[in-house]
């Protein structure tokens, strides 16, 4: 209370875009309001500039008298009958900034300025930046739910968000009580922009992704490759986090699992070779890698059953062999 029996609700502090409206929520109260009103052949808004005393200080807005004074458009949207108050001011400049004070006369028995609740109105060039809330703990193909909210302190010239990329049907709401315009979308954003000349640009965290681009590679590049030869194979990808386990097939059989396989090259060694890739997103596996040996000497073995006895047969050969020993 300012006063004893006089209560005013309004903003402390309200921030307005330079060329755009204001709307001021105001509601109040005053002892033994409705006799008053009842006999009283009208109810006024008053709005004083810079200080309460109404005397010296002539109102920028008196409703009952039409008053309109150093502004484009004062219109009363609350009844104040009602113990409404509610005031939209329109195309607001920057030395429109200053104290408001709200005063209420009610016919000629009874008039009160509050004083003690002035509402400070700041007029900007330019608009504020949305705010961003929402899980920047993003992970691949899950949805991600932000938040992007800018003030809206003229309901009737509600602020437009637009969400980069842009999305088929984002939900928008006005939440009018708060002075906000709120809009939700589910998606990964790269950004977020308003209309006006402000950019919001969500953060994200961590964005996790199963193992990506996964390459088994070897050294040396030798095709086919000699006998006893040092080979060295590589697993890697890219992946957030990092993998946690890799793991190595021959012929589709699991042989190791490490990042790195080294071994030299030898008949048993041959085959296609393919990597697996970890992390706790996921898995992905490479291409194959075809190993083949280069040798002089192979060994055909041949059963045979005579009289119930095996025998086996080796057989030299001049030529090079590629891939398998036969």
């Amino acid at each position: 209370p300012t006063q004893v029996g006089l209560y005013l609700f309004v903003p402390t502090k309200i921030q307005a875009l330079k060329g755009s409206c204001l709307q001021i929520p105001c509601t109040f109260n005053v002892s033994d309001f409705e006799n008053k009103v009842k006999d009283s052949s009208y109810i006024s808004v008053v709005w004083i500039r810079n200080k309460s005393q109404f005397k010296d200080n002539p109102p920028v807005f008196n409703s009952s008298q039409n008053t309109v004074r150093g502004f484009e458009k004062i219109e009363l949207l609350g009844d104040p009958r009602k113990k409404n108050g509610t005031t939209v001011f329109y195309n607001l400049q920057t030395n429109h900034s200053d104290n408001y004070y709200f005063r209420i006369e009610i016919g000629d028995e009874f008039r009160a300025t509050f004083p003690n609740n002035p509402v400070e109105v700041e007029v900007k060039d330019s608009p504020s930046p949305p705010q961003i809330s929402g899980n920047y703990q993003v992970r691949e193909r899950s949805p991600v739910t932000l938040t992007c909210t800018a003030a809206a302190p003229c309901p009737s010239q509600p602020p437009t968000i637009t969400w980069t990329p842009s999305q088929k049907n984002p939900r928008t709401e006005l939440i009018e009580n708060l002075d906000k315009t709120t809009s939700f979308d589910t998606f990964y954003p790269i950004c977020v922009k308003w209309s006006l000349p402000s950019v919001c640009i969500p953060k994200i965290k961590s964005f996790t992704v199963s193992p990506k681009e996964i390459k088994a590679t070897i050294q040396p590049l030798i095709d086919p490759i000699p006998e006893g030869t040092l080979v060295t194979l590589t697993c890697s990808c890219k992946a957030n986090p990092d993998v946690r386990n890799y793991t190595w097939y021959r012929n589709y059989q699991k042989i190791s699992e490490s990042h790195i396989l080294t071994f030299n090259m030898t008949a048993r060694d041959e085959g296609r070779y393919q990597c697996r890739a970890e992390n706790h997103v996921g898995e992905s596996k490479s291409t194959t890698l075809q190993l083949k040996i280069e040798g002089e000497v192979y060994l055909r073995t041949q059963k045979i059953s005579a009289r119930s006895q095996e025998t086996s047969q080796c057989q030299v050969c001049n030529t090079l062999i590629y891939g398998s020993i036969i």
